[in-house]
């Protein structure tokens, strides 16, 4: 799964999280983690740009299955015409609620 570059997200409580920069499309690994689903114009743009709009934040223990088979996702996706997946790893299912809350009250209103 290639990413296109890293930035940085920053929650509510102000904590600061690196993410990496996906494409719509992109063929994801089995891995746990927090997503994001954001557009911008270009990615080079995107990472001038930050903090871009923010559509939907969630988590998955597999970001492979949510993408190819979450019809919540798909559906926010076209929704608004996302093109952008932003994902930070992370195990801790715990940890991750804690991350989408923060997220959520900093981009979501």
């Amino acid at each position: 799964m290639p990413d296109f570059g890293y930035t940085t997200l920053t929650g509510a409580s102000g904590a600061d999280y690196d993410v990496k920069i996906y494409t719509c499309g992109s063929n994801f690994n089995e891995e746990p983690g927090v997503f994001v689903l954001s557009s911008e114009y270009s990615l080079f743009h995107i990472v001038d740009q930050f903090p871009c709009d923010v559509f939907y934040v969630g988590e998955t223990d597999n970001i492979a299955k949510t993408m190819a088979n979450d019809k919540e996702v798909h559906n926010n996706i076209r929704e608004f015409n996302s093109d952008i997946i932003l994902f930070i790893p992370e195990a801790d299912a715990d940890r991750r609620a804690e991350i989408c809350k923060d997220l959520r009250e900093a981009y979501i209103s």
